[in-house]
């Protein structure tokens, strides 16, 4: 397990720094300028949002993301380490509003379906940190929000989740992301 671990690790940080695009199902327009590996351009939002149907998810998700942190009820937005999976939420690193406005509009249903489940994009979170209220992340990008913990780590991950859709970044995001990265002396999550 430990193996695995930090050999995502290592993928994660290969894909961050050398800014490396992979296989999408979404196309994005080529006459915006890019920085690493994702185009720079405004949201938009070019299709109507809806998250029951679109972005549905399974709540037997937490179990995995628990086992991938290595059996614990771990929130890297806060460092804690909880008790019960009943004070955390399943949290989307790039929530899936952002995304369907940052180029998940464009694709089809089943990759909206694929994106809400995909491990690489998911976390716990207490619900003050999750949710819609003060100081929470709600639908936030990276240029509204970032957590007071492992924003080295968040900021990569997000990074690599745009780069896995094809997702795009707006101007804010890409310079928030950007001066959180270049003070990274490591990606891990603490």
């Amino acid at each position: 397990m430990q193996k695995h671990i930090e050999s995502r690790k290592r993928w994660l940080l290969m894909l961050v720094i050398a800014g490396w695009v992979l296989t999408s199902s979404v196309s994005v327009a080529a006459n915006h300028p890019t920085w690493r590996g994702l185009v720079v351009e405004d949201e938009n939002r070019c299709s109507s949002y809806n998250r029951e149907s679109d972005y549905r998810y399974s709540q037997s998700l937490e179990a995995r993301i628990v086992e991938r942190m290595g059996g614990q009820i771990y929130s890297p937005y806060c460092g804690t380490v909880f008790s019960s999976t009943s004070e955390t939420d399943i949290e989307h690193i790039v929530s899936l509003s952002e995304a369907h406005d940052s180029g998940l509009c464009r694709a089809d249903v089943s990759t909206r379906r694929h994106f809400a489940s995909d491990l690489d994009n998911l976390t716990l979170a207490p619900p003050a940190k999750n949710r819609c209220n003060k100081g929470g992340k709600c639908g936030f990008d990276a240029g509204e929000w970032l957590p007071e913990s492992n924003r080295c780590w968040f900021a990569a991950r997000v990074v690599a989740v745009k780069q896995k859709y094809g997702l795009s970044v707006d101007q804010r995001e890409r310079d928030a992301l950007e001066t959180v990265l270049s003070e990274c002396d490591s990606l891990d999550m603490e």
